[in-house]
C-alpha cells in the first residue's frame, strides 16, 4: 500500500510538472536466499501490480506516452538453487525499459548460453556474434541516456561511461517475444 501512495504521489508530481523522475523501491521480494520459489513468485507479482498501477494511472491523468520506465535490480540471480532452496548473488542481470508507443518495444537484447553464461552480440543487429561485445549495463545506461536527450549534459559529460554505444532502441531488430 505504501509503495502504491508512493507511485500516486510521483505521477501527481509529474503531471504537475514539478518533478521529472522517481524511484520507486519494490521491496525486497527478491532477495531470495531462501525458498526462492515462493519469494520470486510473489515478488513477481508485487512487481507486475506496481507497474499495471503505474501504467493505468498514467493513462488516466494522460502522461503515459511521457514516462520513461526502467526496471532494474541490484544484482541477478544464479541459476542453480543453494542449500537452503534459494537462489545467490550472481553478476548476470537484467533491465526492462518500458514505453508507450515505441517501434522498438516487445523484444529481448542480449543472450546467455546453455550455461548461463553470458553471450557476445553483434552491436549493429544485435544477434549472437562470437566476435561481438558483451552487454554491459553500461551499455544500457548510455542508451537511456539517448532515449532521454541527456547524452550531452553536462552532468553526463562529468560522469562518462566507457563503452562503445549501442543503438538499443533504435533500427536493429531482435526475436520478438512469444
Amino acid at each position: 500500500h505504501n509503495r502504491v501512495s508512493e507511485l500516486h504521489r510521483f505521477l501527481i508530481a509529474a503531471k504537475a510538472g514539478a518533478c521529472v523522475s522517481g524511484s520507486i523501491n519494490a521491496g525486497h521480494g527478491y532477495d531470495s536466499h531462501r525458498n526462492h520459489d515462493i519469494n520470486h513468485e510473489e515478488g513477481t507479482r508485487q512487481l507486475t501490480r506496481m507497474l499495471d498501477y503505474l501504467w493505468s494511472k498514467a493513462a488516466a491523468l494522460g502522461i503515459a506516452d511521457r514516462l520513461v520506465v526502467f526496471v532494474t535490480s541490484d544484482v541477478g540471480r544464479t541459476p542453480h538453487y543453494n542449500g537452503n532452496n534459494g537462489k545467490d548473488h550472481w553478476s548476470n542481470g537484467h533491465a526492462l525499459i518500458m514505453m508507450q508507443g515505441q517501434a522498438w518495444t516487445n523484444r529481448v537484447v542480449g543472450l546467455s548460453g546453455p550455461r548461463h553464461e553470458k553471450l557476445n552480440i553483434d552491436p549493429d543487429t544485435l544477434d549472437e556474434h562470437p566476435d561481438g561485445v558483451r552487454l554491459r549495463t553500461g551499455h544500457v545506461q548510455l542508451a537511456l541516456r539517448q532515449v532521454l536527450g541527456i547524452q550531452d549534459h553536462p552532468l553526463c559529460r562529468q560522469f562518462p561511461i566507457d563503452l562503445p554505444e549501442i543503438d538499443l532502441f533504435g533500427s536493429a531488430t531482435s526475436p520478438a517475444l512469444v
